[in-house]
């Protein structure tokens, strides 16, 4: 059994998160260990759009997942949501950049 839950990966850009939770967030994906209401939600500083965070993801997944073990339509469906934060680009946030990260978190 699995619970719906939000995924928050610190530091989405970087590498830890794209050679080793992305690719493991993946296989428990295609495992049917993750609940299809779970949303991974990346937080960077680095200021990219979702699209090109996606493309960045992908491409550090299927580097690190065996060619004949990644598919294409597992990887479409995986659960997730925002990719970036606003706030995360900056050293001290503000009230109204929390405010914009939990608006884009709640949907």
């Amino acid at each position: 059994m699995t619970i719906p839950c939000d995924i928050l990966v610190f530091g989405g850009t970087g590498d830890l998160a794209l050679h080793k939770l992305l690719p493991a967030l993946y296989h428990l994906y295609r495992e049917a260990r993750l609940n299809n209401a779970v949303r991974i939600i990346a937080l960077a500083r680095r200021n990219i759009s979702r699209n090109e965070y996606l493309k960045l993801a992908e491409r550090h997944c299927r580097a690190q997942i065996a060619r004949n073990d990644f598919d294409e339509d597992i990887w479409q469906r995986l659960p997730r949501a925002s990719t970036t934060s606003p706030w995360m680009h900056r050293k001290a946030p503000t009230s109204a950049a929390w405010r914009a990260t939990w608006a884009n978190l709640a949907g």
